[in-house]
């Protein structure tokens, strides 16, 4: 991930964020994590650097996408958070018939809570793997030397 904040990463050409709620329920903060490691950023300022950037960029549409909620009640305090910001979020079953018109006019920002099949295969521990797995494979890592027509 890029340093900085959202508005950074949007002005870079992110249009869609993967955000994993954390609530702390003790502290009554909802903060982002990612798998252990929570990061002290309130979700309603990241999500308020967005809206603001959306304002002064009206024909962009951004994405958030929340996931991976962790602790009591956070799916419900990151649904407040959208609520608080002014950020639609739709339902899975809305996602597969929108357009890019009908999405913005929802908002130009909008968001989803889990509706994303993701890719994630447990069996691979560590990046370097993965690049030896796709390099053993047959012709994979070579450059294609055959003629062009």
């Amino acid at each position: 991930q890029r340093p900085g904040n959202f508005s950074g990463q949007l002005d870079c050409g992110a249009r869609a964020f993967d955000l994993r709620p954390h609530w702390e329920g003790t502290k009554r903060k909802l903060v982002m994590h990612h798998g252990g490691v929570v990061i002290q950023k309130a979700v309603s300022d990241a999500l308020a650097d967005v809206v603001q950037w959306a304002t002064r960029n009206p024909t962009e549409l951004v994405l958030i996408y929340g996931s991976h909620c962790n602790g009591e009640d956070c799916i419900e305090m990151f649904q407040q958070a959208l609520t608080s910001a002014k950020i639609p979020s739709l339902e899975c079953d809305e996602v597969a018939n929108l357009t890019y018109g009908s999405a913005l006019r929802r908002g130009s920002v909008i968001a989803v809570y889990g509706c994303v099949e993701e890719n994630y295969d447990p069996s691979i521990r560590c990046y370097e793997e993965l690049q030896q797995r796709n390099e053993s494979r047959p012709g994979a890592g070579r450059p294609d030397t055959s003629p062009r027509t």
